[in-house]
Parts: C-alpha cells; sequence; structure tokens
C-alpha cells in the first residue's frame, strides 16, 4: 500500500466539489480509508456521486471511517481507552505532520473532550483556533437536549473549512451507519453491506456498495 503511493499519483481535492478526473464506468474497484471525517458533507456527498459514476457495472467501492455511534456509547459510558490522544499545539498556527506527532499531548483531559477530538477538533476547548468551544458541561447538554444526528450537526458546525485546510489531519465530520447509507442511497447505491473491525469481507456483487466502520 506505501510503495503504490510511490508513483500514479493524481492529486484531487476533494474539497473542490469536482469531478473525479476519470472517465465514467471505468473503474473496479474505489477504496478510502479515514478520508471522509476529514471533509465537509458537501465534499463527502460529491465523493459518493462522482465514484457512483466512475465504477463500472459490478464494482464496489469501500469506505473505512470512525463509526460515530460506537464512540458516542464510550461517551457515555466514560471509557476514554478508544480515542485519540489530544495533541497541543500551543500557539502554532500550522504544523507540519511530522513535527504534529511530536507535539505534547494533553494530560488527563475529560471524556467530552476526547469525544469531540473524535469528530470536531475546532469544538473542543483545547483546539487553540476553536471559536466557540464547548465546555463539557455544554457538551453533555447538547447530547442529552438533541438527537444524536443533531447534537452531533451543531458541533460540525462549530469547524471552520480555512482552519481545515491548514490541518487536514483532523477531524470535521461524523458518521454512522444511518447517515453514511443516508448519503450512499442519494448517491445511487443501493445494496450496503455494513462490516465491523475485523469482519473484513468484499464480496462480488453488481451495485454493492461496502464500508468498514473502525
Amino acid at each position: 500500500y506505501r510503495g503504490s503511493q510511490k508513483s500514479n499519483i493524481i492529486n484531487w481535492d476533494l474539497l473542490s466539489i469536482s469531478q473525479l478526473p476519470f472517465t465514467n464506468n471505468s473503474i473496479d474497484l474505489i477504496y478510502t480509508s479515514h478520508v471522509i471525517e476529514h471533509v465537509s458533507d458537501e465534499a463527502a456527498s460529491n465523493f459518493f456521486l462522482e465514484s457512483f459514476k466512475k465504477l463500472k457495472m459490478g464494482g464496489g467501492i469501500r469506505i473505512v471511517c470512525p463509526d460515530m455511534e460506537y464512540l458516542f456509547n464510550t461517551y457515555k459510558r466514560g471509557d476514554k481507552t478508544p480515542f485519540f490522544p489530544i495533541h497541543d499545539y500551543g500557539k502554532n498556527e500550522e504544523v507540519t505532520k511530522s513535527n504534529w506527532y511530536l507535539l505534547p499531548t494533553i494530560k488527563n483531559p475529560s471524556i467530552q473532550q476526547l469525544f469531540l477530538w473524535a469528530f470536531a477538533r475546532q469544538a473542543s476547548i483545547h483546539h487553540n483556533k476553536a471559536v466557540n468551544p464547548l465546555k463539557d458541561k455544554e457538551v453533555d447538554n447538547l447530547f442529552s437536549s438533541y438527537t444524536l444526528e443533531k447534537a452531533f450537526d451543531k458541533c460540525v458546525h462549530l469547524c471552520d473549512l480555512s482552519v481545515q485546510k491548514k490541518r487536514p489531519e483532523e477531524h470535521i465530520n461524523w458518521w454512522t451507519e444511518s447517515k453514511l447509507t443516508k448519503f450512499l442511497n442519494k448517491a445511487g447505491f443501493r445494496k450496503i453491506i455494513i462490516s465491523r473491525y475485523g469482519q473484513s469481507i468484499f464480496p462480488e456483487m453488481r451495485d454493492t456498495q461496502y464500508f468498514d466502520t473502525n
């Protein structure tokens, strides 16, 4: 996988909301791993629609992304183990990916802030570009007062795409089985197969859409 990225590279910005640079009905398989949580709903919707157009009949697309319904239930249990550590940017405007891993991590962050960091980093009090960060009690109140989808959206709406373009490693979107199914159906996919961690399958089936939640 790593070696295949050294040649035959085509740069395409998902946030450009443009056409995939391939001929319609020309691709056997599209694979995207931990990408759609880094872009807006509009960009993801365009990507799914473009993928449907470019795939051959009988082709498939495999999507791997975090399962935010699972992480929501983990947050409700107060279990911090599945969440990524929160790296402290300090006052840095931009940090290269290689240097980002070297940044210190926040010691003993709350479960609420770890939860936000998983899908709406700019909504966290630990993000140095946060405009209206959510405190712990605000997170709890939000997810107890609204439907899960609406609460997720309210957090994501605090994320600015101009900041995301400078820090593409950050998560600014949420995906659950129901949301992803809705978006894929809208793009034209009709048969969707859900696979959890360690259950990887890829059946050869006409008009099949497959995605992992990870």
